[in-house]
């Protein structure tokens, strides 16, 4: 009984899904990874950091978002190459979420890559950017207090490797997981 209950996973078409996720997985984690890498060696050669504060998230979501679009070929090549020009949404997304996480693996860990070795005082830049940012705004000191309070508790997860990578895999997920269910309902064919 066992047998017919793990049959179904140990089908052709999951390895052929597999190795499409792993294919599209690797190319859009070296997209982003390069991209990154690419955006903040520019950042730091310039020596223009504090002022790339302003707009380093449309920058960073940029390159997640070209990056993802490897979700969309995944999906489609799958479809149209290795599944008979077939697709269901569930599997389309299941392909999409595949590539999401090897992708975000790649982000994060080029992240740490540039953190350690970069870029350590990253997160002392950024609250006295921020600092000084709502200073000249106008915020209140209680606003700037509670602000600095909280910006300790994101510096005393910055000092644990873990913390960092678990981290930083959540920022592209928002980009990678509205890509997959696009990717899932414009695809999906039966």
């Amino acid at each position: 009984m066992n047998e017919l209950y793990f049959a179904p996973w140990f089908h052709k078409n999951n390895f052929i899904m597999l190795h499409t996720i792993l294919r599209y997985g690797i190319i859009s984690g070296l997209i982003v990874a390069s991209l990154m890498f690419i955006t903040q060696m520019t950042i730091l050669g310039l020596s223009v950091q504090k002022e790339t504060f302003d707009y380093g998230m449309i920058i960073g979501y940029t390159t997640i978002f070209l990056a993802s679009m490897a979700i969309y070929y995944a999906v489609r090549h799958y479809r149209d190459v290795k599944n008979e020009n077939q697709i269901s949404f569930v599997q389309g997304l299941l392909i999409g979420l595949g590539v999401t996480l090897i992708s975000c693996v790649f982000y994060s860990l080029m992240w740490m890559i540039i953190y350690y070795n970069f870029m350590p005082d990253f997160m002392d830049q950024y609250a006295s950017y921020s600092i000084e940012k709502m200073q000249k705004a106008g915020a209140t000191v209680d606003e700037i207090n509670q602000f600095s309070k909280d910006l300790e508790g994101y510096k005393t997860m910055y000092k644990s490797p873990v913390n960092i990578f678990f981290l930083t895999m959540i920022e592209p997920l928002p980009v990678t997981f509205s890509v997959s269910l696009l990717s899932a309902l414009i695809l999906k064919r039966k």
